[in-house]
């Protein structure tokens, strides 16, 4: 029988604290190569990192800043985590199909998330473009008119979409093929 005072056991809060800081993935040690290179931004969201390893805010903001590095495999891992913390946001899965389309053997996975998306969020014409600019990237020209003009049903005055669109219909059928 527990005393008058209530139970004697952990309370509810710091059991699942517990259980969150054991079920968060290892950390690593803040980056030298940050430090080295005078970011302190870096360092110090790394720092905030070990305290939070589950938080998708600092997870996006650091996949940014060590995109804007030059450390796209640190940015890769940083904004996958970002999105597994928080898969609805649609901001950290811009960034992660972004990096992810950096890179040859990641444009699959670029596509996979783009397209996603693109089934919530039928209107954004940022994951139009995003995937317009993969399919000029592969070489599938007919491809990208698709999500161009598709864009355009949602921003008709978009002038660098409009062009590209007549940049793409009077290109030569063969210069894609020339690539």
């Amino acid at each position: 029988v527990a005393p008058a005072g209530g139970p004697q056991q952990p309370e509810l809060d710091d059991l699942l604290s517990g259980l969150r800081q054991a079920a968060a993935p290892p950390v690593a040690p803040p980056v030298v190569e940050a430090a080295a290179a005078g970011d302190q931004r870096i360092v110090t969201l790394e720092r905030q990192l070990a305290d939070a390893p589950t938080n998708p805010l600092l997870n996006n903001d650091l996949g940014v800043l060590y995109a804007q590095a030059g450390n796209l495999e640190k940015a890769l891992a940083h904004h996958e985590l970002a999105c597994r913390f928080a898969p609805d946001n649609l901001l950290f899965l811009k960034n992660y199909a972004g990096i992810c389309a950096c890179r040859e053997e990641r444009i699959d996975k670029a596509i996979e998330l783009l397209t996603g998306a693109l089934v919530k969020y039928p209107q954004d014409t940022e994951l139009l473009a995003a995937l317009a600019t993969i399919c000029l990237q592969v070489g599938r020209p007919d491809e990208a008119l698709i999500f161009l003009r598709r864009m355009l049903d949602f921003e008709p005055w978009n002038q660098e979409a409009r062009d590209l669109v007549l940049q793409l219909q009077n290109a030569p059928a063969d210069f894609f093929l020339t690539r």
